[in-house]
């Protein structure tokens, strides 16, 4: 095409407000859409009479990908309210955001979404994810708190919970201040130390219900009196729980004396079946049935005792 057939096709397209090309076309430069003054190599401008900056339509004309006059987007549907307003459909397998920014089981380096203060980005929360292929555990979705002692705009280092996968193939476990692996469906821990951390609650027991329970089988008098025995010879000790160092398990002289039972001198009636943990609930189980075992044995001796006063 000439110069002189393209400057009167330049010029026929301008009077009209209108082009049309067919085919490829390269812009060399900024393109401003609504000003003759871009700022960018693509600028769009409003008029007071436009609702989208951008709107990207199907071939049956729904919305796919609209931008209000506001800033809000919304991806396949009218933006309602929210920045960024995606419509997924759960039921149909739908997936509506995919973030593909996690990391392995060996680090969490990289956070998949941040929560910022205001708009300058200070005080970061972050969420990150872990994946650990081929495996159990190292699955995790943790939280990371932006922590008072770092600057305004580091991103949150404190992690304080994480729901991952546990020890055993078919469960999942919600634990608090992560330290170590979990090996229960609630694992609180300090940190440091797995498990080590403390619980607060109005009540702690197991489902009281008949209804709930089968198999139910009470305990006989020798199974109290072993109970009895077994709470008896308790080894109450007091220590410091290690902390994970670079090597793995290492003594902390900096952390509270606390009060308790070694795993290894209790006996099997309270141990748990992992974890290397004591089970409260059995715990009480025993010292009732050391009191109720200790109580028949003072009515006995209170029985005897009159029996002789009676003899004198």
């Amino acid at each position: 095409m000439s110069r002189l057939a393209l400057m009167l096709l330049c010029l026929a397209s301008a009077s009209r407000g209108q082009m049309t090309a067919s085919g490829d076309m390269t812009i060399t430069g900024q393109t401003g859409m609504g000003t003759a003054v871009p700022q960018a190599t693509l600028e769009i401008k409003l008029s007071s009479a436009d609702a989208y900056t951008l709107r990207v339509s199907s071939p049956n004309g729904a919305p796919l990908l609209l931008i209000d006059k506001a800033g809000q987007m919304g991806i396949g549907l009218v933006p309602s309210g929210a920045l960024l307003d995606v419509n997924g459909r759960g039921d149909a397998s739908d997936i509506g955001l995919h973030l593909r920014s996690g990391n392995s089981s060996s680090t969490v380096s990289s956070s998949q979404i941040v929560f910022a203060y205001d708009s300058s980005g200070t005080y970061r929360h972050s969420l990150r994810t872990r994946a650990a292929g081929g495996q159990n555990i190292g699955n995790a979705v943790e939280f990371y708190l932006w922590r008072s002692t770092g600057q305004p705009s580091t991103l949150g280092s404190m992690n304080v919970a994480s729901l991952q996968a546990s020890q055993s193939v078919s469960s999942a476990s919600v634990h608090i201040l992560p330290a170590g692996d979990p090996v229960y469906e609630l694992v609180v821990s300090n940190g440091q130390t797995t498990g080590a951390g403390k619980v607060m609650a109005a009540a702690i027991t197991t489902h009281s219900r008949r209804e709930l329970k089968s198999d139910i089988a009470y305990f006989s008098d020798a199974e109290e009196k072993q109970a009895y025995d077994e709470t008896k010879d308790l080894r109450h000790a007091q220590f410091r729980y290690k902390r994970i160092g670079p090597r793995g398990w290492e003594a902390d002289p900096g952390a509270p004396m606390a009060r308790g039972l070694i795993y290894e001198d209790a006996p099997d009636s309270i141990r748990s079946g992992v974890g290397k943990s004591l089970v409260v609930e059995n715990r009480l189980s025993n010292l009732e049935m050391a009191l109720k075992s200790a109580n028949e044995y003072i009515a006995w001796l209170e029985t005897k005792i009159s029996e002789l006063e009676a003899r004198k």
